[in-house]
C-alpha cells in the first residue's frame, strides 16, 4: 500500500512538472555560424542558442538537438549515425531559467550520435529540437537534481544559408 502510495506520488509529481513546463516555458532555438562559406568541413563552426522566455525554469536535453540540411542546388546531405549505444539522452543536460540563455559551439560535422557528410553546395540549415515523453521519463532520475521539469516538445530554427566549397584536390 505505502508502495502505490509512492508509486502514485511519483507519477501524479513527474505528471505535473511535464505539463508545467510546457504550460509556461517558451523555449526559443536559434542557430548561427561564423564559417558560413567553408573549405574545411573540420572548420565549420556552429553556434546553437537556446533561451528561456517562459515563466518557469527548465532541465533542457541537449542531446536532442539535430541539424536538417536542405541543398539549394545540386549537393545532398547525408547523416550517418555512428555504429553502437545511442547517447544518454540526458547528457550534458541543463537548467535555463525565465530570461535565460545559452550557447553551445559544435565544430566539425557531427551531430548527436552520428556526422554529416555534404557534398559541394549551397544548403539551408537549422537546427530541431525534439524531446518526446519518453526521453523525459528515462532522463528525470539522472536529471531531478536541478530542480526543474525537463522541455519537451518541438522546436526549430529558422534556417541559415551555409556554402560547403573543398578547395580543389592540388
Amino acid at each position: 500500500m505505502a508502495r502505490t502510495r509512492l508509486v502514485l506520488l511519483f507519477a501524479c509529481t513527474a505528471g505535473f512538472l511535464l505539463q508545467s513546463a510546457s504550460a509556461f516555458a517558451a523555449l526559443v532555438i536559434q542557430v548561427e555560424s561564423s564559417t558560413r562559406k567553408y573549405e574545411e568541413s573540420a572548420r565549420f563552426e556552429l553556434s546553437v542558442i537556446l533561451r528561456n522566455n517562459g515563466d518557469v525554469p527548465v532541465v533542457v536535453l541537449p542531446q536532442s538537438i539535430r541539424r536538417t540540411y536542405v541543398s539549394l542546388g545540386g549537393g545532398a546531405a547525408r547523416y550517418s549515425p555512428y555504429p553502437g549505444p545511442p547517447i544518454r539522452p540526458w547528457k550534458d543536460a541543463f537548467l535555463l531559467q525565465p530570461g535565460q540563455s545559452r550557447t553551445m559551439t559544435v565544430r566539425g560535422m557531427r551531430d548527436g550520435d552520428g556526422v554529416w557528410y555534404l557534398e559541394p553546395g549551397r544548403y539551408e540549415l537549422s537546427i530541431r529540437l525534439s524531446v518526446t515523453p519518453d526521453a523525459v521519463e528515462a532522463s528525470w532520475s539522472q536529471v531531478k537534481h536541478l530542480g526543474a521539469a525537463i522541455w519537451h516538445g518541438d522546436i526549430r530554427s529558422s534556417s541559415i544559408r551555409v556554402i560547403y566549397s573543398p578547395a580543389p584536390a592540388a
